[in-house]
């Protein structure tokens, strides 16, 4: 039993919200990474395939919610689902903060915000991709 009552975790999992008359919901994730440090490499290699399925476990997911009474839809993620926002990291190491595969989700429309974390040098805090805010809160992440 968690100690966490009030809060619902969402781990590749949704939740629906009602704000009025609408339903807004809420995709949950750790997110997947474009390439895998070496250090997990060796400790932990099935991510690799994990990452590899996530993407479309989440596009699946947001179609599915799309196709529902969601008036709006927000994706909520460690990682980085674009690298377009990352401005300020070592563009070497983008693969290692985000994944590239996700940002097909906004260029489809599929979701109305994302929330992510995980670029703590980058200074953009709100980036719109694809007509979709992209919001970093990664501390100290500081709009230029």
């Amino acid at each position: 039993m968690s100690v966490y009552r009030e809060i619902t975790w969402l781990n590749e999992s949704y939740l629906k919200v009602e704000l009025g008359e609408e339903k807004v919901c809420k995709i949950g994730t750790r997110g997947a990474l474009d390439k895998l440090t070496t250090w997990k490499q060796k400790r932990m290699p099935l991510l690799e395939k994990k990452y590899g399925e996530l993407p479309g476990i989440i596009e699946r997911m947001a179609q599915q919610l799309r196709l529902s009474e969601c008036r709006k839809i927000m994706l909520v993620s460690h990682y980085g689902v674009t690298y377009k926002n990352l401005v300020g990291e070592d563009p070497n190491i983008y693969p290692y903060l985000a994944c590239m595969i996700l940002e097909r989700i906004l260029e489809r429309g599929l979701v109305d915000l994302v929330i992510h974390g995980h670029a703590h040098k980058g200074y953009v805090e709100i980036m719109n991709v694809y007509g979709v805010p992209v919001y970093n809160v990664s501390l100290p992440a500081r709009a230029n």
